[in-house]
């Protein structure tokens, strides 16, 4: 996957109104929760990007120390010209191995959740996070269904194609779908945080609706922004003729399109249970009336 995201690092998507509107919340939580009144804080951006969000939290002011960490070379280069920041090329399951444990305020993993398990992103962030850290969680989920949306519509409308191209695009969907690590809706985000060492201080739930007009509008969104760019990950082809095929077959597709993303941004903060046994087995329950509630706002 690293070439194809270093292949698209220039138009990869940093600014559409779905990342805007909920870095925007996330910007938010953090600013009401975690930051406040302090200031010198160190944050770590497990998928950085072009940097885009750590310079929302840079022009706060309060943050001194800032890391960026992305498996695309060419994603960093654009970061660091963009944040004054640290740039480590990494798979997100190996952050532990440059980052001293407990030792960063605040872990960003905005939209990483299609590319590793939650609790990938639990586990490293509790390994580099300090006590009372934050981890600001931002991540698309498979809530609306694919068969009530419009990617199973889609893939059996080019099933039923004579056309071979068209009949290809299933087998390359049926091949990504499974390593889309995206959560099934807030209940399994919650599930992952039973045993886990994090609580939930602040969510919101945001759906965003995107009607695609037009073939070249669905490509640059698909292929050039990077939403469905995993499903032409070809090892040994070269990108020219994956971008050549995927246009052509975008401009065989029925439009327009229309789909529902439902996006979760959640802040979450470590903690530690007062022994050695995990929270579970402490008695606690994600729903028990019993707790203190977190703010969630729906």
């Amino acid at each position: 996957m690293t070439y194809l995201y270093n292949e698209i690092s220039q138009t990869y998507l940093t600014d559409g109104y779905v990342i805007v509107d909920s870095h925007q919340v996330a910007l938010d939580q953090l600013n009401q929760h975690a930051v406040r009144d302090k200031s010198e804080l160190s944050v770590i951006d497990f998928g950085v990007g072009h940097g885009t969000f750590l310079k929302d939290l840079h022009s706060t002011g309060r943050f001194g120390k800032m890391t960026g960490v992305d498996i695309s070379a060419r994603m960093l280069e654009t970061a660091v010209n963009t944040v004054p920041m640290d740039g480590i090329v990494s798979e997100i399951d190996k952050i532990d191995q440059h980052i001293p444990t407990q030792s960063v305020d605040i872990a960003v993993a905005h939209f990483v959740l299609a590319y590793v398990p939650l609790e990938t992103v639990l586990e490293q962030a509790n390994q580099v996070l300090v006590k009372d850290g934050y981890l600001s969680l931002v991540t698309t989920t498979n809530e609306e269904g694919l068969t009530t949306g419009w990617v199973y519509p889609l893939l059996d409308h080019c099933k039923a194609s004579f056309n071979p191209l068209l009949r290809l695009v299933p087998f390359l969907a049926y091949r990504a779908i499974p390593k889309v690590k995206a959560p099934e809706n807030f209940a399994s985000i919650e599930q992952s945080l039973i045993e886990g060492e994090f609580e939930i201080i602040d969510r919101q739930q945001q759906r965003f609706t995107r009607r695609l007009e037009t073939p070249a509008e669905g490509y640059s969104v698909l292929i050039e922004q990077g939403w469905c760019v995993k499903v032409i990950d070809l090892p040994g082809v070269p990108f020219s003729l994956l971008k050549m095929v995927a246009r052509y077959i975008i401009n065989r597709l029925p439009f327009p399109i229309l789909g529902t993303q439902v996006v979760e941004t959640i802040l979450l903060r470590r903690i530690r249970p007062d022994c050695n046994l995990t929270l579970a087995e402490q008695g606690w329950k994600a729903n028990d009336a019993s707790q203190p509630q977190a703010n969630y706002n729906v």
